[in-house]
């Protein structure tokens, strides 16, 4: 995640036109601790088990890192 948006640095527009900042949404799956650690912006992580109940979810995750 780190290294993506080291990629993308300064190419996101900070105003944004919805209620969603503007920044990045990832899809991942698993222990995102360290992946998280190295993320200087603020993040929000929405766990996917919570709306889908299939097994295949319980691990999944939507992340949300705030480059507005």
């Amino acid at each position: 995640m780190a290294g993506f948006l080291a990629w993308i640095e300064g190419k996101i527009t900070p105003s944004s036109d919805h209620d969603l900042a503007n920044g990045v949404l990832y899809l991942k799956g698993g222990d995102l601790t360290g992946e998280l650690a190295e993320v200087n912006a603020p993040h929000t992580l929405h766990h996917l088990g919570t709306w889908f109940k299939d097994p295949f979810f319980e691990t999944k995750q939507v992340v949300h890192v705030d480059l507005s």
